[in-house]
């Protein structure tokens, strides 16, 4: 039962940095609108989501470094308990596995803006596939 409602969380995060990758070509398409003064941002849309995802990502980290410092800290109290070693050793494993998924999820996003931009810059001069 475990196994699954871990599992089901980490495929839920996945799922949203997907949708939040996904969000960048919506980005593209609203650049030339133009809308009246409503008082919200007049950044692009590209910018806000990737300054959430940047906020995600920080708050993943700070929740896996003191997810780390507990189970640190129950590792140290155990007292040569095994059943609170494996229990710290677990923690620290879901905590690996969450930062993991996290900076996949990450390099899956830059990947498709990557793809979907076509790289964003022309091949150097030097390069052998280029024309002479």
């Amino acid at each position: 039962m475990k196994n699954r409602k871990i599992l089901f969380w980490l495929l839920g995060a996945l799922i949203i940095f997907t949708v939040i990758g996904f969000s960048f070509p919506v980005a593209y398409a609203a650049e030339g609108v133009k809308f009246p003064k409503t008082g919200l941002s007049e950044k692009k849309i590209e910018e806000i989501l990737t300054n959430l995802l940047n906020w995600l990502l920080g708050v993943v980290g700070v929740i896996a470094l003191i997810g780390f410092v507990v189970s640190g800290i129950i590792y140290l109290i155990s007292a040569g308990n095994d059943e609170m070693i494996t229990k710290a050793k677990k923690y620290m494993l879901y905590c690996l596995v969450g930062i993991t998924v996290a900076l996949a999820s990450y390099v899956v996003v830059k990947a498709i803006d990557t793809i979907l931009n076509a790289g964003g810059s022309a091949p150097p001069s030097s390069s052998p596939f280029t024309s002479v």
